[in-house]
């Protein structure tokens, strides 16, 4: 399986992590998390087995996130969603805040 770095974002969770603060507590509440990364064109999770990796096991319950490879010291999540640069859309919602 080759992985093209060029074309895919990745989220590296363990002792290096690239966060997105959204102020949501994703590990309680979120079962698609794999969809909220898509716009943001994340296409493989990446966990790396270190001290506070225990803390992602929400990872392993998401609907749309499945475990593409899984070695000693790393876990690599597939967003089955489709990821992209750009989306085209036909109507546009109009939210006051997160909440709605």
């Amino acid at each position: 399986m080759a992985i093209n770095t060029l074309s895919y974002w990745f989220i590296v969770l363990g002792e290096t992590l690239l966060s997105i603060d959204c102020g949501v507590d994703v590990r309680d509440n979120v079962s698609n998390l794999g969809e909220l990364l898509a716009p943001l064109n994340v296409k493989y999770v990446l966990l790396v087995h270190e001290v506070d990796y225990a803390s992602y096991d929400f990872l392993y319950q998401q609907e749309d996130l499945t475990v593409e490879l899984e070695k000693p010291g790393i876990t690599l999540l597939k967003n089955e969603h489709p990821t992209a640069r750009a989306y085209g859309v036909n109507s546009v919602v109009y939210i006051n805040s997160l909440e709605e």
